[in-house]
C-alpha cells in the first residue's frame, strides 16, 4: 500500500537533534541530512521485492496492493506489483473500507478453493 512516490531515504546527520521529531527532513532542513539510498535505487529494490515475493517457488506469494489517493507514477507502480490486475486496488478515504473488504474476500475464496 502507498500513498505517496518512492523517494530518496536520507537521515538526519545529527541523530539526536530535538527537531528532528517535529520538522521534517525533506523540507527546508537540506543541509541537515544525509541521503541513505537514492530514489532509483529504493524504486529498482521495490520491484526486485515483487518479483521474488512472486515468483518464489514452489508456490508463489499473491500480492495484493493498494494505491491509497496516490494518483499518477505511485499507482502505476503499485498495479505492476501486484500479481494480477485483479489484485490492484486503487482507494480514497470513502471507499478504503470496501477495499480491505475485498481483499478479504479474495482471500477467503482462496482458502475455500485450496
Amino acid at each position: 500500500m502507498t500513498d505517496g512516490q518512492i523517494t530518496e531515504q536520507v537521515r538526519p546527520i545529527d541523530t539526536m537533534d530535538v527537531e528532528n521529531p517535529v520538522t521534517e527532513l525533506q523540507r527546508g532542513r537540506h543541509n541537515e541530512r544525509e541521503t541513505i539510498t537514492s530514489a532509483g535505487t529504493n524504486v529498482d529494490s521495490f520491484f526486485q521485492q515483487c518479483d521474488l515475493a512472486k515468483s518464489r517457488s514452489p508456490r508463489p506469494i499473491i500480492v495484493y496492493t493498494i494505491a491509497f489517493e496516490a494518483p499518477g507514477t505511485p499507482e502505476q507502480q503499485m498495479r505492476d506489483c501486484a500479481s494480477s490486475p485483479s489484485h490492484f486496488f486503487k482507494a480514497d478515504g470513502d471507499s478504503i473500507a470496501d477495499v480491505f473488504e475485498a481483499i478479504a474476500y479474495q482471500i477467503r475464496q482462496l482458502r475455500l478453493t485450496q
